[in-house]
């Protein structure tokens, strides 16, 4: 194959994958395979270039309902240093009240209330939880992997009734947090 025709059939490729895993287009399809989306986590803290880690929270249902306890979700926004973001939660695999846990990548909802909540379009309540500042985003990420690993479920109503390696939306987030350590002068 000459240079020329090389070069085009890499820029055909560029093209059509340009939403690969680690461009993180905000439009890709939603992860929920629980191997691949570890492998996407994996790469993202393997690899050279740097992230970050925010937890947001919204309005659960519909941007028109009032947030309260019952009604509130929680995500991470995985920044991969301005050159795209995925946005990461937990759910339930079917619409019970006690199911089995998944992590997904991209939630749709997730994703609209992110982008509307970024051009100030805020009708979701999203509203920050905690910044890149306060998290240790690897050790994080590692929590994560942990918890898809152990195959956590889903209890709808977990900070009423907890039942062990069970978590919703809010508490899967709780316990996967990892803060950075102060340091002191």
């Amino acid at each position: 194959m000459n240079k020329q025709a090389f070069a085009a059939m890499a820029l055909i490729l560029f093209l059509i994958c340009s939403c690969s895993s680690m461009t993180a287009c905000p439009d890709s399809e939603p992860v929920q395979d629980q191997l691949y989306l570890i492998s996407i986590l994996e790469n993202i803290i393997n690899s050279q270039e740097s992230f970050s880690v925010s937890i947001f929270n919204r309005k659960t249902l519909s941007h028109w309902l009032k947030q309260t306890e019952l009604l509130t979700h929680s995500f991470y926004l995985i920044d991969l240093n301005g050159k795209g973001y995925y946005t990461l939660s937990f759910s339930g695999t079917d619409n019970k009240l006690y199911t089995d846990g998944i992590w997904i990548l991209n939630k749709n909802t997730d994703i609209i209330s992110y982008k509307l909540f970024k051009e100030g379009n805020n009708i979701w309540g999203v509203k920050y939880s905690f910044t890149e500042n306060y998290l240790d985003a690897h050790q994080t990420i590692k929590n994560v992997i942990n918890t898809v690993k152990s195959g956590a479920k889903y209890y709808y109503k977990d900070h009423i009734l907890s039942k062990p390696n069970s978590f919703n939306c809010n508490s899967a987030v709780n316990e996967t947090i990892a803060l950075k350590q102060r340091q002191y002068e």
